[in-house]
């Protein structure tokens, strides 16, 4: 362990080493030249040739040295944040620029977000799976604090958002069932009717309740003049919900830090493509 930490202590610090070092030999030179006669050290060719030579060799040495500590330096750093870019940056950015510009330009309020990849929806629906790959394994130990940060404040609000939506998936379903009792209908059997009916009434689109829940043969012969009041009552009923508004702030907050994230990691991919990839 003490070995390692050295090396590492070594190799994280070998500029200001071998200036050190360099400073050093300066220091050891200058006091050899002034323990030596300077006439006759330049009167004596053989000896001013041997200081001359050593004296050249030393600082060809330290040049050669720092100049192969530059070139080794800028070759393994070119080497790591291409692979940064190759298996952290593109497969984030990827995943957020699809979720942004190809899910949810088809389904804006999703009633479902996923942290995995798994099957899909016929509508589709977004899967966050490359960030949460990321941070199980040594990979993370390589993202910059910044991207870190925005990340965890992006997934805070996804969560935030799914705490929030299913609530209101729950009170819309409550809505709809009372409803429809008030006007003489029995209530719907349908588990998930608060995630069938909550996207379109959020997007403020018409509901047309009989198109999206089941009613039974005896109830087929209602009305349109009944159809479209108990539709009314429910958009009205759901519009009042604090859920609901509270699900446009977060989506809102959402968008916001996904944007952020998006940004960040288009700007770190340009920096390393601008300086390594030419």
């Amino acid at each position: 362990m003490k070995k390692l930490k050295f090396k590492i202590f070594v190799f994280k610090h070998r500029k200001i080493l071998a200036i050190f070092f360099t400073f050093i030999v300066v220091i050891f030179l200058l006091k050899l030249y002034k323990s030596y006669n300077l006439t006759k050290i330049t009167n004596d060719p053989t000896t001013f040739s041997v200081i001359a030579t050593l004296l050249g060799a030393v600082i060809g040495g330290v040049f050669t040295l720092l100049g192969s500590i530059w070139v080794n330096k800028r070759e393994q750093k070119s080497v790591y944040n291409l692979r940064r870019k190759n298996i952290i940056y593109s497969p984030l950015y990827d995943e957020l620029i699809n979720i942004k510009c190809n899910i949810l330009e088809k389904n804006q309020y999703p009633g479902y977000i996923d942290f995995g990849i798994g099957q899909q929806t016929i509508i589709p629906h977004p899967q966050y799976s490359a960030w949460d790959r990321i941070k199980n394994d040594t990979r993370y130990l390589e993202v910059p604090l910044l991207l870190k940060d925005q990340m965890e404040k992006l997934y805070d609000k996804l969560r935030e958002y799914i705490s929030i939506r299913n609530s209101a998936n729950a009170e819309i379903k409550e809505i709809v069932n009372k409803v429809l009792v008030m006007n003489g209908l029995e209530p719907s059997t349908i588990i998930n009717l608060g995630d069938v009916l909550s996207s379109d009434i959020l997007q403020g689109e018409d509901v047309d309740i009989f198109n999206e829940i089941y009613i039974s043969k005896e109830n087929c012969n209602i009305s349109k003049e009944l159809v479209k009041k108990i539709n009314l009552q429910v958009l009205n009923l759901a519009n009042e919900l604090s859920s609901l508004n509270n699900i446009r702030r977060v989506y809102i907050l959402w968008m916001q830090e996904q944007d952020k994230a998006i940004e960040i990691l288009s700007l770190l991919i340009k920096e390393i493509m601008q300086k390594y990839e030419g």
